[in-house]
């Protein structure tokens, strides 16, 4: 892997031989796209090119995929503050080799 590499997340589950799941780092949300290519390095040390296919907004605290924490205050009638609802958010990618 080339040291100027840029990590943008980490992967968390495999949907199939062919997809994973990966959850985006919050300061490289702005780069990732659908669409664009990333690499990912395999258990023997291998570079795979996949393809970014799906990128939702998650939320932790309430177990949604939903947009951002304002949707989640407007939508539930949950009492957590918009603090709160922001620092369990964060964004889940799915890619395809």
């Amino acid at each position: 892997m080339d040291s100027a590499a840029e990590i943008i997340g980490t992967v968390i589950a495999s949907k199939n031989v062919n997809e994973f799941e990966f959850i985006v780092e919050k300061s490289a949300i702005n780069k990732v796209k659908k669409g664009e290519f990333i690499t990912t390095k395999n258990a023997n040390e291998g570079i795979l090119l996949s393809k970014i296919t799906k990128i939702v907004s998650t939320n932790s605290l309430i177990g949604d995929k939903l947009e951002d924490a304002n949707e989640l205050t407007k939508i539930r009638t949950i009492m957590y503050s918009k603090e709160i609802l922001g620092n369990s958010s964060g964004f889940l990618a799915s890619a395809k080799f």
